[in-house]
Parts: structure tokens; C-alpha cells; sequence
């Protein structure tokens, strides 16, 4: 949960304060991990590709507006979701992905948009 509520998808949000940089966070082995991303619009008004290297992960979720803890993961689709390694964030909305931390080694949440020379191992 952020730290404070945030319309995300509302009309010109001042979504400019944002951190750049590498983020990196240590995961257990086979722990499993859900990740729901948010379309911030601070790219304009198309779908945002997103990659993850070394993993293969499931879609569970996706829908436009604002992610809704409380409600959404009842909807989420858990019997037969689609298995990516590339997932668009809708503009306006958001995705949520599941995956198993079986890959030991660094790997990279990617955005399509930005220029791969950003990438610094």
C-alpha cells in the first residue's frame, strides 16, 4: 500500500516527483511474488510495455482506473491466467503479475519505453 492515496488515472496529475534509478530488492528463493503496477500517466495517454528478464510470469489482473487492494484481488484470475515474459499497463490502469523467484541472479524489471542504454548492470 503507498503511504498515502493517490488518484493516479485523474485528469493531469502532478505525477513529476517520482525517484530514478535502479531499485533493487533481495528475494528468497522460491518465494512466490505478486507485483501490481500502476499506470502513473506521466507518459501520455498509451499502454506502458514492461519485461521481466529471467522470468516467465502469470497475468492475473488487469483493469483500467485506479488498483483497488481491498477488491480487486477478488477478481483476480487464478485458474487459467496467461503466462508472459512482457505485459502492457493499460493507460489509466494497472496489471497485476505473479511469479516464482526460482532463477537465482539478478533480473531486471524493464520499461520498452526507455532507451535499453539506461540499463546498468
Amino acid at each position: 500500500m503507498p503511504l498515502s492515496q493517490f488518484n493516479y488515472t485523474g485528469v493531469s496529475p502532478n505525477n513529476t516527483n517520482v525517484a530514478t534509478g535502479t531499485k533493487l530488492l533481495v528475494l528468497p528463493f522460491n518465494a512466490t511474488v505478486e507485483l501490481v503496477m500502476q499506470d502513473t500517466s506521466i507518459l501520455g495517454i498509451e499502454s506502458h510495455p514492461l519485461h521481466l528478464h529471467g522470468f516467465n510470469f502469470f497475468v492475473v489482473g488487469q483493469r483500467f482506473g485506479n488498483y483497488d487492494p481491498v477488491n480487486d484481488p477478488m477478481r483476480f484470475n487464478l485458474v487459467d491466467p496467461v503466462e508472459r515474459n512482457t505485459v502492457n499497463v493499460p493507460a489509466g490502469g494497472w496489471v497485476a503479475i505473479r511469479f516464482l523467484a526460482d532463477n537465482p541472479g539478478a533480473a531486471y524489471l524493464v520499461s520498452l519505453l526507455a532507451p535499453t542504454s539506461l540499463i546498468k548492470p
